[in-house]
């Protein structure tokens, strides 16, 4: 179950409650900060982690309350509209993932580029844009090779950041 059944569910027996105490029935909308709520009780917020036979890969599937996908794709290209072989717009990139070119983009659905560590090309950032239940969805993924696996953590904390302040953003 996802953040937008759960306010759904929520809803439902908040105006439960109501009918059996008599009381006039609340339109049962949720709200941004319930959505958000939800999020962090699902561990929405928070990616996984795992090997692959070529390294390992970081994931988030991270759903927004209420932001349709052009809206969240003007958001991020504040800084320009990205193309192949071009610089990744700020909000793209994540503090500790050094970004390298563009390898393709697809507006307002999906974003492909290198990440670098001293200046060489390690591995890949994708994010995809999706319609989910009750607004878009980001999905992101980092992949990096077997030697800086010790990075791991440190991209599953920065995207971590990354995502929140994005939420903040959109949200205001």
């Amino acid at each position: 179950m996802g953040p937008a059944t759960a306010m759904g569910w929520h809803g439902c027996l908040a105006a439960l409650a109501d009918v059996v105490a008599e009381h006039p029935v609340e339109h049962p909308g949720g709200s941004q900060e319930l959505h958000e709520r939800l999020v962090r009780d699902f561990g929405l917020d928070r990616g996984t982690s795992e090997s692959t036979s070529d390294g390992w890969r970081v994931r988030f599937d991270r759903p927004l309350f209420r932001q349709p996908v052009d809206a969240v794709w003007r958001t991020l290209t504040e800084s320009g509209e990205p193309g192949a072989g071009g610089a990744v717009p700020t909000a793209f990139d994540a503090k500790h993932v050094p970004a390298g070119q563009v390898i393709s983009a697809e507006p307002p659905r999906r974003l492909e580029y290198d990440w670098t560590a001293d200046g060489i090309s390690v591995g890949r950032v994708r994010w995809e844009l999706a319609d989910g239940a009750g607004g878009a969805r980001i999905v992101l993924t980092q992949t990096g090779p077997a030697e800086l696996s010790d990075q791991r953590e440190a991209a599953l904390d920065a995207w971590q950041q990354h995502l929140e302040a994005l939420v903040v953003r959109l949200h205001g």
